[in-house]
């Protein structure tokens, strides 16, 4: 989607570059790494066309969004996931001087992005108006004034996943009957996910007598549910539903499409896997 660099510098600038400082004379004064150290999830990402302000989009609201993950060394790494399904990973260090969030992107060393920002509770607002956005998503980025609110993640977060995971169980059931069933790993085929510390994964199905089909790409956490983007292929994000039971076993579910007679006609199916962490 248009834009994806600038928003991803402006988020992580104003929810990181909060860390690194103590200085109060800005609107951001008495902000330290502390107050953010854990994961954000956005709200509302407003662009606002400082050519022709009646032009705004809130990617939010157009079905993306945004997560934040800061530690105690002023470090982030922020993933965006773009309406359409297209995700970007950022990564950097920020500072504050005179209460205003100054971000340097690690893609970008030497470059300096300013934002406003105010924290109270557990919610964080920001601006800049040193941003650019394609706003008619024909690869030409205009000046853009950003507004931004992002709120703390009490529950499940991208932290919560990171490991090496195993089927124990993948299964296809069929919809709506459930009368067929396909499991993949009684009938020597696999399934793996590694996920990282900075949303990034890699993983591996295989089903019996066949090369295991290989794959990486972004992690998506929202609520309940997990999403996998593709690096690759492009294309809709694998969604699934979770549930832990315990701290390394994890339940995924997903409505999906199996050939179940083989006939080279898929059906509608669930499916169903246990992982366990290693």
């Amino acid at each position: 989607m248009k834009g994806t660099r600038a928003l991803a510098m402006v988020v992580l600038s104003f929810a990181l570059a909060v860390g690194c400082g103590d200085d109060e004379t800005g609107p951001g004064g008495g902000a330290t790494v502390e107050d953010l150290v854990g994961s954000w999830d956005a709200t509302a990402f407003t662009f606002t066309n400082r050519l022709n302000t009646t032009q705004r989009i809130d990617i939010v609201a157009e079905g993306g969004g945004a997560n934040l993950t800061v530690d105690s060394s002023a470090t982030y790494s922020l993933v965006v996931l773009e309406p359409g399904g297209t995700a970007d990973v950022t990564s950097g260090v920020a500072v504050i001087e005179s209460g205003f969030l100054l971000v340097t992107d690690n893609q970008q060393p030497g470059e300096t992005v300013a934002f406003t920002f105010e924290l109270s509770d557990s919610r964080l607002s920001l601006a800049s108006d040193e941003v650019e956005f394609d706003f008619d998503n024909d690869g030409t980025e205009v000046p853009a004034t950003l507004t931004a609110d992002m709120r703390l993640v009490t529950g499940t977060n991208v932290a919560d996943f990171v490991g090496t995971w195993d089927a124990t169980v993948f299964r296809y059931i069929s919809e709506p009957a459930g009368a067929d069933t396909a499991g993949i790993i009684g009938l020597g085929g696999s399934f793996f996910i590694t996920i990282r510390a900075d949303a990034s994964y890699s993983a591996g199905f295989s089903e019996m007598d066949e090369l295991p089909v290989l794959e990486a790409g972004t992690v998506v956490v929202s609520g309940n549910r997990l999403f996998l983007v593709r690096d690759e292929g492009g294309g809709d994000p694998d969604e699934f539903r979770f549930e832990f039971s315990g701290s390394d076993m994890l339940e995924l579910q997903a409505d999906e499409e199996f050939d179940f007679d083989d006939n080279g006609t898929a059906e509608p199916a669930t499916l169903e896997a246990v992982l366990v962490r290693r």
